[in-house]
């Protein structure tokens, strides 16, 4: 009997594949047991490969006007911004969703353009001229 490579170490053992002369019942068998297992599976790490995953989460409220970025005028009506990637967080590992703040007024999500500049930073391109360029904060939240 064969063992799937990794399984060896879980509570109710490892789980069997089928060799390769094995015909009928002994098969289907197997292909029950592992259903039953992955039906009744509990996401406790115990009867499981633990899942890796970068899953980080936070808030950035920045403020602009040089207190944590400045928009600089790009091109006509194109603004950029140079960002810090959230601590703990990565640039390619992570995912953003991006708000625009007027003043301290209400968030609204925005599309902005990003250019990465290295793991921690990166340019946000936007046309803010509509909304002051001077006044425009930012709401950025990584998950």
């Amino acid at each position: 009997m064969s063992i799937i490579e990794g399984t060896e170490n879980f509570t109710n053992g490892g789980y069997p594949i089928p060799d390769d002369k094995e015909t009928g019942s002994s098969v289907f068998d197997k292909l029950e047991e592992f259903m039953e297992r992955m039906a009744n599976h509990q996401h406790l790490g115990a009867d499981s490969k633990p899942i890796t995953l970068n899953i980080q989460k936070a808030v950035q409220e920045l403020e602009a006007n040089g207190v944590d970025f400045t928009w600089t005028l790009v091109s006509v009506g194109k603004y950029r911004a140079l960002v810090d990637v959230a601590a703990g967080s990565t640039f390619d590992d992570n995912v953003r969703t991006y708000y625009y703040r007027e003043g301290s007024g209400e968030p609204k999500e925005f599309y902005p353009t990003i250019e990465k500049v290295s793991d921690s930073q990166f340019y946000l391109f936007a046309n803010v001229a509509m909304i002051g360029a001077n006044h425009v904060n930012l709401k950025v939240v990584t998950i």
